[in-house]
């Protein structure tokens, strides 16, 4: 530094350590560096933006915000608005407006919009979040943009499925969509009949506990407050289960006195909350049908089964109390049909009456024999408890079910008792008259030996006379 007032031209010299400014120098170039690395391969856009005076300067593109835009860091300065009619002409008005307040100090705006770049067909929904920060007199605005297309998909889808399964069942009386994460139960009220209004609540909870009051029966009751109550479905949703059913009678004497209960599941894709669609549907008719039937299958058969081919699985839609081992098993569960024949073998059919049981019900045998008729039987005996029956199986194929067979088992013990009666009944009367025929054979055989002999005479000395005649008149 020049010095003054002094006689001569006189300069004064500094020194100091400048090693630890160059140190920082250095780590902050290399820090940058290293941010611009981790901020360019961020999975979405990044942007830094100053706002002065209204107007916009980019200080940092990354090359996800980039490349989901297809434009360069140009492109966000210029005021050409390129990048404004890239975006749906819907959505316009709603992002020009989340821009503007980007303009305010301490802002933070989230919107979503759709955009479709110049050399895309289709359009991609994308998330904006800003939030911005006063630096003097400019406004800092760091911006995150991602494609939320997938999610916007998953949520269409979401919505969709739950409104097919709200208008899948004719009989359906009324839908609930119950968030079960936050405790909230929706409803439309005009679908709502009069017998269930006492179900409309504005909880999941209490929706779930005035259903409980609505059963007539106190088995039902229990049973709903076993498996529907908000922590139960809870529970269930968290151990991977998606739907819960069931049946019951409703109290008063209306036209609708039983309902099915169908909760189906499923997280909300934007929120992750556990949600569910619970539809209520009028079973009443379809359960008089199931009494008919079971009154029937009670009276006539052992069970009622739908064998899959395919799946070598046998559902059993009706079965008496005790013709399994499983009896706690509800009808419309499957089981491997070759563990229900492993059972048969080892808990019903007497040993010498295995291997021809085994024959019997293998899958190929039936699959051969259904293939030249429609219906397929096979009788065999059954042994319980020292006690035999004869139980008859019934195989017969299912149009429009492809690879489904009907199974009906009977007990043909009276019916085969009788018809061995029959047989007995028969060969006594078959001995009795092969005995008759012998008798007969003995009789004719015993009355032409003792009848030959004087008619033999007769006709020789009939013969004699005529041969002494002398006229041919008299002959």
């Amino acid at each position: 530094r020049a010095m003054t007032g002094v006689a001569r031209p006189a300069v004064t010299v500094y020194m100091r350590d400048g090693t630890e400014q160059e140190k920082n120098r250095r780590s902050l170039e290399l820090d940058k560096k290293s941010l611009e690395t981790i901020v360019n391969n961020l999975p979405v856009g990044v942007g830094v933006c100053e706002i002065r005076d209204g107007k916009a300067r980019a200080l940092v593109i990354n090359r996800g915000l980039r490349e989901l835009t297809g434009a360069d860091a140009d492109a966000f300065e210029r005021a050409d608005g390129a990048l404004l009619r890239c975006v749906h002409p819907d959505d316009r008005g709603a992002l020009f407006a989340a821009l503007s307040r980007c303009a305010r100090p301490d802002a933070q705006v989230r919107q979503e919009y759709r955009f479709r770049r110049p050399d895309q067909a289709s359009w991609h929904w994308f998330r904006m979040e800003a939030r911005t920060i006063a630096q003097g007199e400019s406004t800092a605005a760091f911006v995150c943009l991602s494609d939320v297309t997938a999610r916007r998909q998953e949520e269409q889808n979401y919505a969709r499925i739950f409104r097919q399964m709200a208008e899948a069942d004719p009989e359906t009386l009324c839908v609930f969509r119950l968030n079960l994460s936050r405790n909230r139960c929706t409803a439309e009220p005009d679908r709502v009949p009069s017998c269930l209004q006492a179900v409309r609540q504005d909880t999941a909870e209490a929706f779930l506990t005035a259903l409980r009051a609505c059963a007539a029966d106190e088995r039902d009751k229990a049973r709903l407050a076993e498996r529907f109550t908000r922590q139960a479905l809870l529970e269930a949703f968290e151990a991977g289960q998606a739907d819960a059913a069931l049946e019951f009678r409703l109290q008063g004497a209306g036209a609708v006195q039983w309902v099915k209960l169908s909760v189906h599941m499923a997280p909300n894709p934007a929120s992750g909350e556990a949600e569910a669609l619970a539809s209520l549907a009028d079973s009443t008719e379809r359960k008089k049908d199931e009494e008919v039937i079971l009154h029937l299958t009670r009276r006539k058969f052992d069970y009622i089964g739908l064998l899959d081919l395919k799946t070598q699985t046998i559902e059993f839609r009706s079965r008496q109390p005790g013709v399994a081992g499983n009896a706690a098993q509800l009808p419309g569960r499957s089981e491997a049909y070759q563990q229900w024949r492993r059972y048969m073998v080892e808990n019903r059919i007497p040993p010498e009456e295995r291997d021809a049981y085994l024959a019997g019900t293998a899958l190929p045998r039936i699959e051969a024999e259904l293939a030249e008729q429609r219906d397929y039987s096979f009788a065999f005996r059954q042994k319980i408890g020292g006690v035999e029956s004869r139980r008859q199986l019934q195989y017969s194929r299912m149009e429009g079910l492809d690879g489904k067979v009907l199974v009906i088992r009977t007990d043909i013990t009276a019916a085969y008792r009788t018809e061995q009666e029959q047989l007995a009944r028969l060969r006594e009367a078959l001995r009795a008259a092969e005995e008759a025929d012998r008798a007969k054979t003995e009789f004719l055989s015993r009355i032409s030996h003792d009848i030959r002999t004087p008619i033999s005479i007769i006709s020789s000395m009939t013969g004699l006379e005529l041969e002494d005649r002398c006229l041919p008149e008299e002959q």
